[in-house]
């Protein structure tokens, strides 16, 4: 693909059509002249050093040098290379149970954001792996699709709670089956992490781990509660807690960790089964389990590095230039060539040197922008070694001296997502993403980052229309095709809880 970093450069050619106008009439004003002093043909008979010819072929020069300068300035990226990021790691779907035996407060605060808490440094310390989310209760759902995308699996996890899964129950075989569901058919090495209190209500939970272990899966099971119980927490609908849950004869209901369900489930998924007595020691252990596995050999998302060729591109200008300057206008003998002291020669190499020195400036120019793709390439470094403010202030130098880089802005929106700063990696990449200069990919993507962002600020709505954006240019885009729709999700929530917070106040 051929694209121009500064396309406005092209402006410069304008001067061509210009000087071809002026070189024409001077040329006619010269033959007029030396037609005044007799017949052109007898003329030029006794001008023997006289070369129209070489002047012909000094202004061809001349444009193709200015045409050439004028390519090398607007900064041609010729084709692409392709940062193909090989990886090694293991596919990973998680199953948390979100029923409300989960609101218990056997561990601390309860067993739902204890888990949560669990999930949230087991992503922090995947590097290579695909992780991918099922919620569940009475049915299971699909919360987030097979990915590395690890700040959209936080931000997923960060809204995860009962009210997702509206039929209660705890159907542990059903979330299994999901999840195998949802593995790439080409992954060899994948696993299931199945987070519940083990009270399993629906179906045959270990012969459906039996069934999947066949395939290659294997499913581990991290138990979250204690053997001896507690009760379970009744919520209104602004969240805070009215009671606890009774049986039909008025007892309150004590929900137990059920370890012997969940370590036949591990048997039978080829596993482990971990006591989460506290999130480190339980995420110590699966990171142990998740090492020992083979490890898939796949790429990570493309990432589409323009190759730079404005320096061939100043290179035949100079040539262009060079070959104008010791091309003489006259026929003249070698000697009269390095007749340096003569005043005109002296005058005319003046005058094409001051227009080496404009050409060498203008190949500055261009070094200089690869000044700044040094330092998006430092900040890249950084950002890969988590260093995001760092990387931020590299990708700001960048932006310094070529403010029109999409790469360091799109990249700065990333730095800045990564430190929280979600209204400033949301202005970088909506002002990126509505530029009419900039890749459509990178618009498109630029768009569903910002939504992303958009979504963590709990703007619901902007971050649909943000999503929305993306896929009218990316079509294809099923990330954001699924983020939109659980922002719609949660946008209904959020009226419908206005809604009953209305009602309660009249």
């Amino acid at each position: 693909m051929l694209r121009f970093a500064n396309p406005e450069y092209f402006y410069i050619l304008l001067v061509i059509p210009a000087a071809f106008i002026f070189y024409i009439l001077a040329r006619r004003n010269q033959n007029k002249r030396i037609s005044q002093f007799g017949e052109t043909s007898l003329m030029k008979r006794l001008m023997p050093d006289y070369s129209p010819l070489r002047y012909n072929l000094k202004f061809i020069l001349w444009s193709l040098a200015l045409t050439m300068l004028s390519i090398g300035l607007a900064a041609p990226q010729l084709g692409s290379k392709l940062n193909k990021v090989k990886a090694r790691g293991v596919d990973i779907m998680i199953a948390l149970d979100v029923s409300n035996s989960m609101l218990s407060q056997d561990v601390k605060p309860n067993r739902l954001d204890n888990a949560k808490l669990a999930i949230s440094k087991l992503v922090d310390n995947l590097r290579n792996d695909r992780i991918g989310m099922v919620v569940f209760a009475g049915k299971g759902y699909v919360q987030l699709p097979i990915t590395t995308d690890y700040a959209a699996a936080k931000m997923f996890l960060s809204n995860i709670n009962p009210s997702l899964v509206p039929t209660q129950g705890t159907a542990i075989g059903q979330a299994i089956e999901m999840a195998a569901d949802a593995f790439n058919e080409d992954a060899r090495s994948r696993a299931i992490i199945v987070i519940t209190d083990g009270e399993n209500h629906e179906g045959d939970a270990v012969e459906t781990a039996k069934q999947i272990a066949e395939k290659g899966i294997k499913i581990y099971t991290i138990g979250i509660g204690s053997p001896g119980g507690a009760p379970i927490p009744e919520l209104a609908a602004n969240g805070t807690q009215t009671g606890y849950k009774k049986d039909n004869t008025g007892n309150t209901v004590i929900t137990k960790l059920n370890e012997g369900m969940l370590q036949q489930i591990a048997v039978a998924g080829n596993g482990a089964y971990i006591y989460a007595a506290n999130t480190n020691s339980a995420l110590k252990k699966v990171k142990e389990e998740i090492s020992n596995m083979a490890q898939n050999d796949y790429e990570t998302r493309l990432f589409s590095d323009y190759v730079e060729r404005f320096q061939y591109f100043i290179a035949a200008a100079l040539i262009f230039l060079l070959a104008e300057l010791f091309l003489a206008q006259r026929r003249s003998r070698w000697a009269d060539k390095f007749n340096i002291f003569d005043e005109k020669s002296i005058k005319g190499l003046a005058k094409k040197a001051s227009i080496l020195a404009i050409l060498m400036l203008c190949s500055s120019i261009s070094l200089f922008a690869q000044s700044e793709n040094r330092n998006t390439r430092k900040g890249n470094k950084l950002y890969n070694e988590n260093n995001f403010s760092e990387a931020e202030l590299e990708y700001r130098r960048a932006l310094e001296k070529n403010n029109r880089s999409s790469k360091a802005g799109f990249n700065l929106g990333n730095a800045m997502y990564k430190q929280k700063n979600f209204e400033e990696a949301t202005s970088t990449w909506e002002s990126l993403a509505e530029r009419t200069d900039v890749d459509p990919n990178v618009s498109s993507s630029a768009w569903y980052n910002s939504g992303n962002a958009l979504l963590q600020g709990k703007k619901y709505s902007d971050a649909i229309e943000a999503y929305k954006k993306a896929l009218k240019i990316n079509p294809k885009d099923e990330d954001a095709r699924y983020n939109m729709a659980y922002a719609r999700q949660l946008l209904k929530k959020e009226q419908q809880k206005k809604d009953q917070n209305k009602d309660q106040n009249k």
